[in-house]
């Protein structure tokens, strides 16, 4: 059955979530560091090898008006750069408000407020993934 990564790309670092062999479940994984640069390539290359995901999906930041600003450029030239050193198909999914739904999750689940600033990078790419997750079952319908 084939497993799902999704990455939501930040300035500082980037949260990582997978699914469950049967993408079904999906779960936050880590929250990588972006610099280094190499470093954080390395870690991703590293994260890719271990879980074997089928693809990945990268949160895309657009514009409210759904435009690409200079937020989703950034993201478009990272998914870009990690298309050359993978070997994993690469998809880009609308990331809008995974920050906020992330924050509501972790309070619901009553994460308590010093650990959220950690968690949620890496709650986000989960909501990534399970957007992008819908999204592949509508078209396969």
């Amino acid at each position: 059955m084939p497993r799902y990564m999704a990455l939501d790309p930040g300035t500082q670092v980037v949260g990582v979530a997978l699914s469950d062999p049967g993408a079904i479940i999906v779960s936050p994984l880590v929250a990588i560091p972006r610099r280094p640069h190499q470093r954080f390539l390395q870690r991703v290359k590293e994260l890719i090898q271990e879980h074997k995901p089928e693809k990945l999906a990268m949160g895309l930041p657009l514009a409210k008006d759904g435009s690409r600003g200079i937020a989703a450029q950034k993201a478009l030239a990272l998914a870009s750069e990690l298309r050359k050193v993978l070997d994993i198909p690469i998809e880009t999914i609308d990331e809008s408000f995974t920050t906020v739904e992330a924050m509501e999750l972790m309070e619901e689940a009553k994460v308590k407020l010093k650990k959220r600033s950690k968690l949620i990078d890496s709650f986000s790419a989960a909501i990534i993934l399970e957007r992008y997750l819908k999204q592949k079952r509508t078209e396969d319908q």
